[in-house]
């Protein structure tokens, strides 16, 4: 078998990277979310995943003190919890007719983002838009050409902030599809004394298949292109939304795309998948979406933001619904972006209050490598002399380095890691095979497949599966963590104390040898009285310590 070769280096001034993460649509529907699937599934999954970057829809000028009230109980229980930075844009902008109703526009929201920051705590709280995707109104991306509308809008913002002293960044033009950075590059031009950072979208379309070997040399270029624009005026870049194109409209009527044909008919809504979902390509198509987060890290990209954590809830109307269950539509529709009473948007890592299929096939894949190529790290560069074999590598502020490789090879490959002084022991190896992905229904990151041993010359040979993402990491410590003691069985509920320990992440609940749950709080409803208990204590290493009988 042939050997491809790897040479990684750190140079003497390397780039910054501030994390993989999410847009956490979730956050404003979190009155709607159930409490248990909240611990179980979202707050444990965000706990374990420590995403660097979280952009989510808020900063509404008509955001009420008690929607923004639960949407910061949400924060503590998420962004607050994983350190993770947060930018705040409000879907599809309002439009008003004077300048006036403008200035009065940025000074509502200024006034709510100053309630949140200042009064509530919301610290984590680092950038706004006024406007996802440039739209106005009903009409995305209306702003395309009438780019000073915007301009004139993070002016108002700007003066307003400063006013009330809010350290809140402003990014912009939020724009989609790179046939349309123009407007980009002209936020560069034309807005970089009121934009602390710039930020784009981009989703793989037509333009590109799940078998296009391709498109990450493409994408690279695409990506170092908008840093060197942000660079040049000495600013960031985020690529804030990233994924398969989506699939739009009606699958019963379409024709020619992979997803169309995956779901029954949905007549008189809209549907949003990725492409491939639901086909059996789904899980080999998740290679791209790795290559587009390694292509961002190699060109200098600051952050980037899947499209999305969460799965949009079901179309809901508030009116149809009285009692508790309606006061929490009427309280949460308003801001949850457009056409939320008509659109299936479904394109989350994890499904939306599913206790039995609760992750895609893209949570194996991007968990692994948001839990590793994580926030505050250097990109280190490398060498191949193998075309097919991509990746980026990082290393944090303890020494600790990452190293994610996808193999495009159809067949495993041998690949000689030349690492020099950077790596002093052994590094565990986490993958994603599309052919047998490790799931299990508790959203439990995959465990290590092998350790990756490291000579003395700092040399490792490693063998990739074909077709796979594959992380090596050094960021980890063999520990047994404390137990969960005082089991106990009260109303129907296991109960434990919590463990005290700065690395503790979450809980894995067994009954009689079985597991039957995860979850960030101490306390679970069962419904077997006379199993045998033991609950597991995981820490942020994905070392486990079980509970005595």
């Amino acid at each position: 078998m042939a050997i491809s070769t790897v040479k990684i280096w750190k140079p003497k001034y390397p780039s910054l990277f501030g994390g993989m993460g999410f847009n956490n649509l979730e956050a404003s529907a979190y009155p709607m979310i159930e409490d248990e699937y909240m611990n179980q599934y979202v707050r444990k999954c965000n706990r374990e995943l420590a995403p660097g970057f979280s952009r989510l829809w808020g900063g509404f000028a008509e955001w009420t003190k008690e929607a923004m009230d639960a949407y910061f109980e949400y924060y503590t229980k998420m962004q607050a919890e994983t350190n993770t930075t947060m930018y705040l844009v409000p879907g599809r902008a309002r439009s008003h007719e004077t300048s006036q109703e403008r200035r009065q526009w940025a000074s509502d929201v200024a006034d709510r983002l100053a309630y949140l920051y200042h009064e509530k705590g919301m610290k984590h709280l680092k950038y706004y838009c006024m406007s996802n995707e440039l739209s106005l109104d009903s009409s995305n991306g209306a702003m395309q050409h009438q780019m000073h509308i915007i301009k004139e809008y993070h002016e108002y913002l700007f003066r307003e902030f400063q006013k009330r002293n809010l350290p809140v960044g402003l990014l912009a033009p939020d724009v989609s599809g790179f046939t349309n950075y123009s407007s980009l590059f002209w936020s560069m031009a034309n807005m970089k004394e009121t934009s602390n950072a710039f930020t784009a979208h981009e989703y793989l379309h037509g333009m590109f298949d799940a078998e296009d070997l391709g498109m990450y040399k493409v994408f690279t270029r695409m990506m170092a292109r908008c840093v060197s624009g942000a660079r040049g005026q000495e600013k960031l870049f985020f690529l804030s939304e990233y994924g398969w194109g989506q699939f739009h409209g009606n699958p019963a009527t379409a024709d020619g795309d992979e997803a169309s044909h995956a779901y029954p008919p949905a007549v008189g809504c809209t549907l949003d998948f990725p492409r491939y979902a639901g086909t059996e390509k789904e899980a080999y198509s998740q290679l791209a979406i790795a290559e587009m987060n390694l292509a961002s890290i190699n060109a200098g990209v600051f952050a980037t933001g899947y499209w999305s954590f969460v799965d949009y809830p079901d179309p809901q109307i508030s009116a149809w619904r009285s009692g508790e269950e309606g006061e929490k539509l009427s309280q949460v529709l308003p801001f949850m972006g457009w056409g939320t009473d008509i659109r299936y948007n479904k394109c989350g890592v994890l499904r939306w209050n599913d206790f039995d299929n609760a992750t895609a096939d893209s949570y194996w894949c991007l968990g692994i490598m948001t839990r590793f190529m994580k926030q505050n790290t250097h990109v280190l560069y490398h060498q191949s002399d193998d075309d097919l074999i991509r990746l980026a590598v990082l290393q944090d502020q303890e020494g600790h380095v990452s190293i994610c490789v996808v193999n495009r090879h159809e067949e495993a490959r041998d690949v000689r890691l030349e690492l020099g002084n950077l790596v002093k022991k052994a590094m565990r190896m986490y993958q994603y095979d599309p052919q047998n992905i490790p799931r299990n229904r508790f959203a439990d990151l995959q465990d290590p497949i092998d350790m990756a041993q490291v000579d003395e010359n700092g040399v490792s040979l490693v063998r990739l599966a074909g077709n796979t993402v594959t992380v090596l990491t050094t960021d980890y410590e063999d520990r047994t963590p404390p137990m969960a003691q005082n089991l106990r069985l009260e109303d129907g509920r296991l109960t434990w104390d919590a463990v005290v320990d700065v690395d503790h992440r979450y809980y894995r609940v067994f009954a009689d040898g079985i597991q039957v749950a995860s979850t960030v709080e101490t306390s679970i409803p069962v419904s077997q009285k006379d199993a045998r208990y033991q609950v597991c204590s995981v820490d942020k290493y994905n070392n486990c310590a079980m509970s005595r009988r």
